[in-house]
């Protein structure tokens, strides 16, 4: 296979392999635990639900029941297992503090997080393809670091499934690094997927496509719309530009700096 000779667009790509259920850093929405509960995982379900795939935005399944919810809420009341304890349901840990790179610091100056929302309609790479879970818009959410100087090429970070913009993840992480200099004053660009998940839907056709199509896309619909809306300047120094990804939007990072180093 041989990567398209094309302007370059991105030369690393940090891929975030997410197999399984494993919930990736930077959840979109990861579930919260019951008031009064450490947020333990369990060893066991509650016999009697036999459904799969339930509760989630990923999959095939149907989305979670009452009834299904109602099993969940239990998991909570298990006692914590130990190394002597017998047959049964227990919860596992251990109990976990956040990485302190991802809490907010009132010392640490904050960066600008702006969003706005892409039409299917008024898109070259990906209109109304009529795929399955596709929508008819999807949001783009920036960030740009308050020590960003105005007309000096910025590096960036381009997210798939807007990984870090939920709860302002991957903002308040870049605030905490960039104020320690362990990072340069870098802009997040953290895109929605066009929806759905798995073969036949949009998302599949965005990520799991091996070809540059996506990196195509993010470098004439969305760059030059950041750099016009924000008055920011993103560098087009391969060196300066990053992809992040988990699961298929791991593929899809690795695969943009494939075809566009």
């Amino acid at each position: 296979m041989t990567p398209i000779k094309s302007p370059s667009f991105l030369r690393r790509s940090f891929l975030v392999g997410l197999l399984g259920a494993a919930q990736p850093l930077f959840a979109a929405d990861s579930p919260v635990a019951p008031a009064g509960t450490s947020g333990n995982t369990t060893v066991s379900a509650p016999a009697g639900n036999t459904t799969a795939r339930r509760g989630g935005a990923r999959g095939n399944g149907a989305p979670a029941t009452p009834a299904d919810l109602a099993e969940i809420a239990q998991l909570a009341e298990f006692p914590a297992w130990k190394p002597d304890s017998g047959d049964g349901n227990y919860s596992i840990g251990p109990d976990y503090a956040n990485a302190p790179e991802q809490t907010p610091r009132p010392d640490v100056p904050k960066g600008r997080v702006e969003s706005f929302t892409l039409n299917a309609a008024d898109s070259k790479f990906y209109p109304d393809t009529g795929k399955r879970g596709a929508t008819p818009t999807r949001k783009v959410t920036v960030y740009i670091p308050s020590q960003y100087v105005a007309g000096r090429p910025a590096p960036v970070i381009v997210s798939c499934d807007a990984y870090g913009a939920a709860r302002n993840q991957l903002p308040n992480v870049l605030d905490n690094l960039i104020a320690e200099k362990r990072l340069p004053a870098i802009i997040a660009v953290m895109i929605a997927n066009g929806g759905g998940d798995g073969g036949g839907s949009e998302r599949g056709l965005e990520y799991d496509t091996v070809s540059g199509k996506y990196a195509e896309f993010v470098e004439t619909e969305i760059i030059p719309k950041v750099e016009k809306d924000y008055g920011v300047t993103i560098t087009k120094d391969p060196e300066g530009r990053m992809t992040l990804g988990g699961s298929s939007g791991g593929s899809a990072a690795f695969v943009m700096a494939w075809y566009h180093p």
